[in-house]
């Protein structure tokens, strides 16, 4: 039996706190440029900035089919305690105080950053976390893995079905 010192601690959001009024969009978009300046400079000397850009190309880029291929096997839920907002550099949109956390942009889905919707993406972005909020846990975590379990191992079979479907719009229909 683990005694109390041993024991992992647990990050539970007792209350949900209502949701924060939305910000001005000039203050967005300071806090957009703050954002993107602090974390190009943070890639250089962090070592979760590599997964802060990492999350940040495939929200954006990959199609959704590659995106949301862990999604099925994703488990739990956010408990909103915000430890991800935090990871290498805290959320300027981060509202908290010492029993809640809110987001201020969430609700708002013209400036939500794809990242945030996303997260956590795979098993890669939950380690990290989890390395980075030791020796709490995020409730979130995954059950099996997709067929191609690979990021560019599942763009390269996304691109050749999108392929092979553009090429059989090409071949001439067998006529009689």
């Amino acid at each position: 039996m683990q005694s109390e010192q041993n024991r992992p601690a647990r990050l539970v959001q007792i209350e949900t706190r209502a949701v924060p009024p939305p910000p001005s969009e000039s203050r967005i978009f300071f806090n957009k440029v703050y954002i993107a300046f602090r974390k190009s400079l943070a890639f250089f000397h962090s070592a979760s900035a590599y997964g802060t850009a990492r999350r940040w190309l495939l929200s954006t880029f990959l199609p959704e089919a590659v995106l949301y291929r862990w999604q099925p096997y994703r488990k739990g839920s956010c408990n909103r305690c915000g430890m991800c907002c935090k990871i290498a550099l805290r959320c300027p949109f981060l509202e908290e105080d010492s029993q809640h956390t809110a987001c201020q942009i969430y609700t708002i889905p013209r400036h939500v950053p794809p990242p945030c919707l996303t997260y956590p993406l795979d098993p890669q972005d939950l380690a990290e976390v989890q390395r980075a909020i030791a020796p709490a846990i995020c409730p979130f975590y995954f059950e099996g893995e997709p067929a191609d379990p690979g990021t560019w191992a599942a763009l390269r079979t996304e691109l050749r079905r999108r392929w092979q479907g553009r090429l059989a719009k090409w071949r001439p229909a067998s006529g009689d």
